[in-house]
């Protein structure tokens, strides 16, 4: 299973994917529904966004167990 979280889910390049079978959710969603059953996060927002998110995401990732986390750049 492939989960992508992004700004305009209904976009042409997310529905693209979707019909590839991944899961595509906005980026607004609750941490917690984003990383549900996730066992790897891959995350490839620029650090300059990551900044603020990082804490909410690294305690959500704890919470949820996942496995293995990917830094972007």
């Amino acid at each position: 299973m492939v989960r992508i979280t992004t700004r305009d889910p209904s976009s042409e390049k997310a529905q693209e994917l979707s019909k590839k079978g991944a899961e595509i959710l906005a980026f607004s969603a609750p941490w917690d529904v984003v990383l549900k059953g996730a066992d790897v996060v891959v995350n490839v927002l620029p650090s300059s966004v990551c900044l603020d998110i990082n804490k909410d995401l690294c305690g959500a990732m704890v919470k949820n167990g996942v496995k293995v986390y990917f830094v972007s750049e």
